[in-house]
């Protein structure tokens, strides 16, 4: 582990993982709403379950913030399972291909979790190399 500080700031704090894990999906400022959906989803995650809906306009970042917060989810254990639904088969086959694509890509990822992202790294993207 090569940024035990940074793995540990965004332990307790979705935020700060968006922030530091992902900041080319999230450069932007944070909305008082997207602040609020980030606690919300914080909250239901680490509590073990509950309910969320999300209603945000389109292209507000619901998708990029939910698949983020499945990566924070599973990656520090706060959950063992995750369901992620889309719209619709193809857009759920996007948010499995777009986390797929983050744990087989993102440096910081495999720097600070190289005991969950390294098989990624290594199968580069292609089950078949398992």
């Amino acid at each position: 582990m090569r940024y035990p500080r940074r793995r540990m700031a965004a332990r307790k704090c979705l935020k700060t993982f968006c922030e530091q894990y992902f900041p080319q999906r999230f450069k932007l400022a944070w909305s008082s709403y997207h602040l609020e959906v980030i606690k919300r989803l914080q909250d239901v995650i680490i509590q073990g379950g509950g309910k969320l809906a999300l209603a945000m306009p389109r292209g507000s970042g619901k998708t990029t913030l939910i698949e983020t917060a499945i990566l924070w989810a599973v990656l520090f254990g706060h959950c063992r399972f995750i369901v992620a639904i889309g719209a619709n088969k193809e857009e759920a086959k996007k948010i499995i291909n777009n986390i797929k694509a983050a744990l087989s890509n993102n440096r910081e990822l495999l720097a600070d979790f190289p005991e969950a992202v390294y098989p990624f790294h290594k199968l580069k993207g292609s089950a078949r190399r398992s």
